[in-house]
Parts: structure tokens; C-alpha cells; sequence
């Protein structure tokens, strides 16, 4: 009988152990894809803000490739220019512009730039004059405003001294790229539809980006207010891993094998000796 019990208690333990080590496993595993997922969409200055004070209605900042961007005619509440390159790195980002503007424009470059107010609330750049130093391998380019809608308008603009101008019309996106044979350039500057600043302003429920929050839905996943990284990635970066549609518990089913195992093994043992019982007796 001592050695039945102890038969058990150890085949209990050996299922357990599986059960530890198994939940173990998952944990670790799970823990492995989060902090891979956030190392892989931050790149350290790659996904930065860049920002400078406004003076007499004016403002200019130099991005780290050698970019000058310029405003003017800025409102007297706006008193920080904010500029975010969205370039390649910002994968779900780059594909949403690249969709937008699609037959409009290639070899884009697109700007998320809008301005703070003292209380650091998001002021949209409608009506201010922007100037943009222009890469040296665009050859015909043009300036075009993109709301988070997904709708494009090309813009009305000028070269001067190498830099492309043009009037913000209060969208939160604007992209210079190589116009296409297939879009002619606007005869004159582009009037704001109605509406088209508040909408910008507005949730985030059904458009192409997030809403200056970081937490709104969509698939460009480009940030608004407020420094900070990218919202989109950032959420996706922080998602567990891909799932297979397979939500079996392996361990429960595991314990329950050895457990019918023992139970079963259990019952042979005692009836053998039960058995050999009753024939020792009938000597």
C-alpha cells in the first residue's frame, strides 16, 4: 500500500511540474514577441518631433538631412512650429500616403506640420505660408495637402531659390512630390472646403490616421499632438503576438492524460493484488 501512494503522489507531481513548465514557456514567450515588437518600431531619430519657437508671426527649423522649413503669416496664438518627416521607417504611415497619392504624385515626401498654442493645444497651419527646401533629385515638383480622410489637393505653389511655397489650407498632412503626367497643376490657390479644418480637428472615428492622441483608429498610425513617437506603431508594437486560431490549453489536457493514466494504473495494481490475495488465501 506505501508503495501505491507513492507511486501516486509522484505521478501527481510529474503532471504539475508539465503544467509549470508549460505556462512558463507561454509566458516567456509572449514576453519575448512584446519587447521585440516594441524595439522594432523605434528608431531613435527617426521618428522625432522637431520643433521651434515662433517670433513676429515667423519660424524656420532645419531637419537632420538638411531640410529647411519655413512659415510665415503665423496666427498670434501659434507659438511653436511642429514639424514630423513620416519617411519609410513609419511602415503602415508610408503605405497610407503612398495610397493617397497614387496617380498624383510619386517619390513623395510628407510633412505632418501644424503649430501649439500656450496651453500646448494643436493649431492646424491653415493659411500660413510655408517654404520647403526642395530635394535635389525632384525634378517637377508640387505640393499637395492630405486630410485624414485620405482626401489629396494639389496645391498652388512656387519655387524660389531652391525651396518650394505654397499656402497650408489647414489639413493636418502635407506631401511635395514629382506631380505625374496625369495631374495638372492648379490654376490658382486652393480654397479650404468647408469644414475641412474642424474634421481634422476631430476624434480620429474612421479616418486614415490617429486623432493627435496616439490611441485613434486607423492605418496610417501617425501621431498628432505633442511630442512623442509614432501612435499607431506604437500600439502595434505593444500587441502580442500573431495568433493561429488554435486556443487549445495543451497543459490542461496533458494533466488530465497522466491523471487518467494514474487513476487507471491505480486500479490494475490494487485489483492484481486483491487477486493475488484471494488465491494465497484458497491455499
Amino acid at each position: 500500500m506505501k508503495k501505491l501512494t507513492m507511486f501516486f503522489l509522484v505521478c501527481i507531481l510529474t503532471g504539475y511540474s508539465c503544467m509549470v513548465c508549460s505556462a512558463g514557456s507561454d509566458t516567456l514567450e509572449e514576453d519575448k514577441e512584446a519587447t521585440f515588437g516594441i524595439y522594432a518600431t523605434y528608431i531613435a531619430g527617426e521618428t522625432d518631433y522637431f520643433t521651434a519657437p515662433v517670433k513676429n508671426g515667423e519660424s524656420e527649423l532645419s531637419l537632420p538631412d538638411g531640410t529647411v522649413i519655413a512659415a510665415g503669416s503665423i496666427p498670434e496664438d501659434g507659438l511653436t512650429l511642429v514639424v514630423y518627416p513620416v519617411t519609410d521607417r513609419d511602415k503602415d504611415a508610408w503605405k497610407w500616403f503612398s495610397a493617397c497619392m497614387e496617380g498624383k504624385g510619386r517619390n513623395i515626401v510628407p510633412y505632418e506640420i501644424y503649430f501649439l498654442n500656450k496651453d500646448g493645444d494643436r493649431l492646424l497651419a491653415d493659411g500660413v505660408t510655408v517654404s520647403i527646401l526642395l530635394p535635389e533629385s525632384m525634378e517637377t515638383p508640387a505640393a499637395f495637402s492630405l486630410g485624414r480622410d485620405g482626401k489629396v489637393t494639389e496645391l498652388a505653389s512656387e519655387i524660389v531659390n531652391g525651396k518650394i511655397v505654397f499656402q497650408a489650407d489647414g489639413r493636418y498632412y502635407y506631401v511635395l512630390a514629382e506631380r505625374t503626367a496625369s495631374a495638372p497643376a492648379p490654376d490658382g490657390p486652393d480654397t479650404p472646403e468647408s469644414g475641412t479644418g474642424g474634421n481634422d480637428q476631430g476624434t480620429g472615428e474612421g479616418g486614415g490616421v490617429s486623432d493627435g492622441t496616439g490611441t485613434g483608429a486607423g492605418a496610417a498610425g501617425v501621431t498628432g499632438e505633442g511630442g512623442g513617437a509614432a501612435g499607431g506603431t506604437g500600439t502595434a508594437a505593444q500587441g502580442t503576438g500573431a495568433r493561429t486560431g488554435d486556443e487549445t490549453n495543451v497543459a490542461f489536457w496533458l494533466f488530465v492524460f497522466i491523471s487518467s493514466a494514474m487513476v487507471f494504473t491505480a486500479g490494475m495494481i490494487f485489483r492484481h493484488k486483491r487477486a493475488s490475495g484471494r488465491k494465497n488465501e484458497s491455499y
